[in-house]
């Protein structure tokens, strides 16, 4: 319990995380996109992530697809079930097309 409680006393509210996390983002832009194939979606009213960014980075990944996901926000697994069952199936589908190819 008191690990837990040291762990929220050091993470309320600061932006350090944040400043890690930029960090962190800025390096992997800087990285040869791994050789795997990859499907990334983001909602076009995203108001968190830089989608262009994100489009940028798919269009230098070999074997990827980025889907934008018209009138949806940064939760995209919150959004309408529809919304959640496609991009599911689409998962799903990658994974099991990596899993026949191994």
């Amino acid at each position: 319990m008191k690990y837990e409680l040291n762990s929220l006393r050091q993470n309320r509210g600061g932006s350090g995380w944040l400043f890690q996390a930029l960090k962190e983002t800025k390096a992997l832009s800087g990285m040869k996109s791994p050789d795997i194939p990859c499907i990334a979606f983001g909602g076009s009213e995203n108001a968190i992530v830089d989608l262009p960014a994100i489009r940028n980075r798919m269009t230098r990944w070999p074997n990827s697809t980025f889907e934008c996901i018209e009138g949806a926000k940064h939760e995209l697994l919150a959004e309408k079930p529809a919304t959640r069952v496609d991009m599911l199936k689409k998962i799903a589908d990658l994974f099991k097309s990596v899993e026949k190819a191994a």
